[in-house]
């Protein structure tokens, strides 16, 4: 069985990770936050040896960006990233050095937010970065994780859409208010959302941990982004809710300040170009069959 050194595991995504792959041909080692902390309080980094045994590394750390966002807790969203990164390429180098085997795949979590607050037109992985708060983050984010390519290890970079789960993520929030029965949209709702299955974005990490043909950036989202204004009213429709209310993009700011911007005003038409190019079959690619499967009974939600 191949041991997977995961990073950020006690997220939303890291736990779901863990609950799909237990019963595949990998066993997954968690590495915490306060692990890390403990190696670098002692000048240390990740033992040699035990990552000679290590197949992989998929890294998800990272604190929550789903935040208000102040100096302080910018400069946490960037160094809770980079420094975990930095962590990982650093104990890679040191085994390369002493010439040990090191693990043949690095894969690192970005976002979508790469490329931008509002770029124009459909993005694919061509396209260039932007250049406000998160689109640094994801790059600087992104140039520490490629240092590991350059130690041989084949290193895959994978930009998130907003990530659909009922057991966390943005999903449950958003659906919130339409249970209180005062759901709607937020902004003038003409902006697109860039989405994703969960399922579908475990089925792409287990690809990226198996499939040598995948390397360099890959967006995982849906094929099929969708209005603001037709998410609400999709969502409403299969929780039985209306969707009448509009919170203008200015009380959001008022509310949530850079990020209300940054994620819930974002208008991002991000397409999976290089996946469907190697022929990846999304499971659930339109909204409808997403909403439909992660509450296929939405009386048990209210």
């Amino acid at each position: 069985m191949k041991q997977i050194l995961v990073t950020g595991s006690s997220g939303f995504i890291g736990k779901e990770l863990f609950r799909f792959l237990k019963e595949s041909q990998f066993k997954l080692l968690p590495l915490s936050h306060q692990d890390i902390a403990a190696y670098q309080n002692n000048n240390e980094l990740f033992p040699a040896k035990q990552l000679s045994d290590i197949a992989g590394i998929i890294n998800l750390a990272g604190v929550s960006i789903s935040q208000r966002w102040n100096e302080k807790n910018k400069a946490l969203i960037l160094e809770s990233r980079l420094n975990t990164t930095r962590f990982l390429v650093d104990s890679l180098q040191r085994a390369k050095d002493l010439q040990l085997p090191i693990p043949s795949v690095f894969i690192n979590a970005s976002g979508i937010g790469y490329y931008g607050i509002s770029p124009a037109g459909i993005q694919t992985e061509e396209s260039p970065p932007g250049s406000d708060f998160l689109a640094s983050v994801c790059q600087q984010w992104e140039q520490t994780a490629l240092q590991a390519e350059r130690l041989g290890i084949r290193t895959v970079l994978c930009r998130f859409g907003v990530v659909l789960g009922v057991s966390g993520g943005a999903l449950p929030r958003m659906a919130l208010p339409f249970h209180w029965g005062v759901g709607g949209t937020i902004g003038n709702g003409n902006q697109h959302l860039s989405w994703i299955h969960l399922q579908d974005l475990l089925q792409i990490l287990q690809l990226a941990l198996t499939s040598s043909s995948l390397q360099g950036a890959y967006n995982l989202t849906s094929p099929h982004p969708i209005s603001m204004r037709q998410f609400a009213a999709s969502l409403g429709k299969q929780l039985k809710k209306p969707a009448w209310t509009r919170l203008p993009g200015t009380a959001a700011k008022l509310l949530l300040g850079e990020m209300a911007e940054a994620i819930l005003l974002a208008d991002q038409q991000v397409l999976p170009q290089r996946l469907l190019a190697e022929g990846f079959q999304f499971q659930f690619p339109d909204l409808t069959s997403a909403l439909a499967d992660l509450y296929p009974d939405s009386k048990t939600q209210e």
